[in-house]
């Protein structure tokens, strides 16, 4: 029995890195395994062997992606090479997941929220620009969150570079510095505030141009040309199709996702809510634009950059529900969820 328990206690204690071993292991093997794309054909062709890392015509080109692509194929053309950065990004992204939970209640209910959308599992074994910029979104989120939204420089910097990755985020980066110039203006003298935001204002509108340019008539767009609001609201904005859920209660469980924290704003402390706040305006100004602007809407993988930030804000919210329920509650259903999750990326992966 006493033999027993050391064990159980062994297990428990390694059990985050077991768990963070086999994501990443997942990883590295389909990255090898799976078959090129004609996206990441395309990419490389065009781009990557031509030395033509600039060229801005089409939205093929994630340009952050493409330029560590042309880096890492210095060393070779296979598979492993070309997708490099971003299974460095999905490594990198595992080990912020455990440091964000190592320490904090729910932990493995966590790691079944970050680790199991199986979008997030097949981009980053992908060399396209969006594994990147989840990585990029998280980290940015993460830093904001941890240092109680004071410290705003870094997230700016780690969004600037996923815009740069994924132009789109550039409506989340502009409101996130609207919304925090009274934190940076704390942060900085009033001349590094002018430099820094006249330099943003110069980025953006770089990105913007590229966006107009590529989104123009007659330029190839993975997007849909016709979307319904009631669609939209109960599909959570398109979040629900990321999870490719096959049964009913992985439909439901993605719609609870992404709007159980605007059910429990209440509970979040102020930079919390400053946060989901910014997160859900960059969501609806993602479709509220391309219909001003008569543009096609994002689909799919389109809108994936923007889920880092719900993740983390929906772990939230779910530590509060379940803080606020009996304990004879609460272990089933975190059972059924984290079940229900990993049941669903298995099947998807």
């Amino acid at each position: 029995i006493n033999n027993i328990r050391k064990t159980s206690k062994f297990a428990y204690k390694y059990l985050d890195v077991v768990l963070i071993a086999i994501f990443n292991c997942i990883l590295i093997v389909k990255t090898v395994i799976t078959e090129i794309t004609y996206d990441e054909a395309y990419t490389f062709l065009n781009y990557v062997i031509t030395d033509d890392v600039f060229n801005i015509g089409i939205a093929n080109n994630h340009l952050l992606n493409t330029l560590l692509m042309w880096f890492t194929t210095k060393f070779s053309y296979s598979e492993l090479f070309i997708r490099l950065p971003n299974l460095i990004s999905g490594i990198i992204y595992s080990y912020y997941v455990y440091l964000i939970l190592k320490h904090k209640p729910y932990k493995y209910l966590g790691y079944s929220i970050f680790l199991t959308n199986p979008y997030i599992l097949d981009y980053f074994t992908i060399a396209r620009g969006y594994g990147l910029s989840v990585l990029l979104m998280f980290l940015a989120s993460f830093f904001y969150l941890e240092t109680h939204g004071k410290r705003i420089l870094l997230p700016v910097l780690l969004i600037s570079l996923a815009t740069l990755s994924y132009h789109p985020l550039v409506i989340f980066l502009i409101i996130f510095w609207i919304f925090n110039i009274k934190n940076l203006v704390v942060e900085l003298s009033n001349i590094k505030f002018i430099l820094i935001s006249f330099l943003l204002f110069l980025y953006i509108a770089i990105i913007v141009y590229i966006l107009f340019n590529i989104t123009s008539t007659g330029k190839p767009l993975f997007s849909i040309q016709y979307l319904s609001l009631p669609n939209l609201i109960f599909t959570g904005f398109g979040f629900e199709q990321l999870y490719v859920s096959n049964n009913y209660l992985m439909t439901y469980l993605s719609k609870i996702i992404f709007f159980l924290p605007l059910l429990l704003v209440s509970r979040f402390k102020y930079y919390q809510k400053i946060f989901l706040l910014i997160s859900y305006c960059s969501v609806v100004l993602l479709y509220l634009i391309p219909f001003i602007l008569e543009k096609p809407y994002p689909l799919l993988r389109t809108i994936l950059p923007f889920i880092a930030p719900l993740l983390i804000l929906f772990y939230y919210a779910a530590s509060n529900f379940f803080n606020l329920l009996k304990r004879g509650y609460r272990l089933p259903l975190i059972i059924i969820i984290i079940s229900t999750l990993t049941v669903n990326a298995i099947l998807q992966v």
